[in-house]
């Protein structure tokens, strides 16, 4: 079970696990190598507080998931914490070089490694920030949508900003996004005119 709760001084999340069939997961239950047919996606999304009273070490833990996935998402904060990997690059090359991998800086940006050697960078557009919980997974669902149209990697990174823009505007579980249309156009946006951008 999990809540949050909106507050002036931010939001508080409280996940309530204990005892629940996830906690008994591990390696050897996932079935992560063992997925046929679409590609399998984890995000790293490390959350210390649930690690409390576990004799597993996060961070040995989470790269061996990482390196069972073909697409793995990661906070550059989150992989510096975990594995001191302080730049993108860094994050890259500490990961399976078979996966794609892309590292979300916050409002700076993210960047996606391709299994080709394919190096992209979108920044995030300018936003107002009402709260974040959510934004990863929001910034997620959008690349992963893209990709499996079978679309560019700019375009994934793109909407994946979009979305994760669109929840950081609101409080709620499921923000406003532009139509279909709107992200269209938005897609489309020469590199200089995605770089001025402002979501407000």
């Amino acid at each position: 079970m999990y809540f949050k709760d909106p507050g002036a001084d931010g939001t508080r999340t409280y996940s309530y696990r204990r005892d629940s069939a996830a906690t008994t997961l591990g390696l050897e239950l996932t079935g992560l190598p063992q997925l046929p047919g679409p590609a399998v996606s984890f995000d790293v999304n490390h959350r210390p507080a649930l690690w409390r009273n576990r004799s597993a070490d996060p961070a040995v833990v989470l790269l061996e998931l990482d390196r069972h996935a073909e697409i793995v998402f990661v906070g550059r904060d989150e992989a510096e914490e975990l594995w001191g990997t302080a730049k993108a690059d860094e994050v890259r090359d500490l990961l399976a070089p078979d996966s794609v991998i892309v590292v979300k800086d916050a409002d700076h940006g993210a960047t996606s490694y391709t299994r080709d050697g394919e190096e992209v960078f979108v920044p995030a557009p300018a936003s107002r920030v009402v709260e974040r919980v959510g934004a990863g997974d929001a910034f997620a669902a959008g690349y992963l949508a893209v990709l499996l149209e079978g679309r560019e990697t700019v375009a994934a990174l793109r909407l994946g900003h979009l979305l994760a823009a669109a929840t950081l505007h609101s409080c709620g579980d499921v923000p406003a996004v532009l139509a279909p249309s709107g992200l269209d156009r938005h897609l489309a946006l020469d590199d200089r005119a995605w770089s001025a951008l402002r979501l407000y």
